[in-house]
């Protein structure tokens, strides 16, 4: 029978990331790399950084903390920061899905919007226009098109179709209810609302609407796999996995990990959880039960 299963350290998780069977993992206690039950620290001078955002292609990892961003190109051994315009609170990076070629991501930031690069992430600036807020709650691009990419802020939610040069607002969020996740596939996009359950779009964001399950209520986490082919919410109570892009749910088995912060689920279905103060969850979903 499937079952969670805690993994040791770190205690605070802010990011997930799955790179195959490996996962990178952003903490209160810097970078973890996590393979089966095999937890290690990254590299040591990142102990006492606040890893708040993580990223990797077949080559360069890059990462976000309070200050910034940095990139490595030997799996984590050495960092170079990167050129910004200004300090910024990184939060979220999404990856072009030709990164390793085109070197195109964006992040989203708590105090300077949207931020761009071309080179891999050693360079990025700053590409808010049309954009009011300066916090930037979700960010993704879309799984075919680099060009094409979503954000939301506390104001509502933008689409570009020029990498960031212009953004369009599409909706306006209602009573204090951000957006916290959005999981862009190549035939659906999912919004995780954080007061108001998740909402579906099939235009890139410019008409939404409710299927049965999850309409309501709490969201703390959403989480698509690198292919597509799962997708997976946390809810306060609740952790459930989809095969068909949320058109049906199977909530998984045993006590919910509690306070989750990060959720992410790779190809193969398994699913790691990061907590606010009770560390790292994996659960492994076999495809007979779902």
């Amino acid at each position: 029978m499937n079952r969670w299963q805690s993994l040791p350290r770190p205690r605070t998780v802010l990011a997930l990331f799955p790179l195959g069977e490996t996962w990178l993992v952003g903490s209160t206690e810097g970078l973890w790399r996590v393979r089966g039950d095999h937890v290690q620290r990254v590299n040591e001078a990142l102990a006492n950084v606040a890893i708040s955002a993580v990223a990797a292609g077949a080559r360069r990892w890059l990462i976000g903390a309070a200050d910034g961003i940095a990139w490595s190109d030997d799996e984590g051994q050495t960092w170079i920061a990167a050129a910004l315009e200004a300090p910024a609170h990184v939060t979220h990076i999404a990856l072009s899905p030709h990164f390793d070629a085109d070197g195109m991501a964006l992040a989203a930031t708590m105090n300077r919007g949207v931020l761009r690069t071309r080179d891999g992430g050693q360079t990025w600036q700053a590409c808010n226009v049309g954009i009011p807020d300066d916090e930037v709650t979700a960010i993704a691009i879309a799984p075919s098109i680099p060009t094409l990419a979503l954000a939301a802020t506390p104001s509502g939610w933008f689409f570009t179709e020029d990498f960031g040069r212009a953004w369009v607002q599409l909706g306006k969020t209602q009573d204090a209810n951000p957006i916290i996740g959005i999981a862009l596939a190549r035939t659906v996009q999912v919004f995780a609302h954080e007061r108001g359950g998740l909402r579906y779009s099939q235009n890139m964001g410019r008409t939404l609407f409710a299927r049965a399950e999850f309409s309501g209520g709490d969201i703390r986490a959403l989480a698509l796999a690198p292919s597509g082919a799962w997708l997976a919410v946390a809810t306060p109570s609740v952790v459930a996995v989809s095969r068909d892009l949320g058109e049906h749910w199977t909530r998984l088995r045993g006590k919910t990990p509690q306070g989750i912060l990060a959720l992410a689920i790779n190809d193969a279905g398994v699913l790691l959880c990061g907590t606010q103060r009770d560390g790292l969850w994996r659960y492994a979903c076999a495809e007979k039960d779902v």
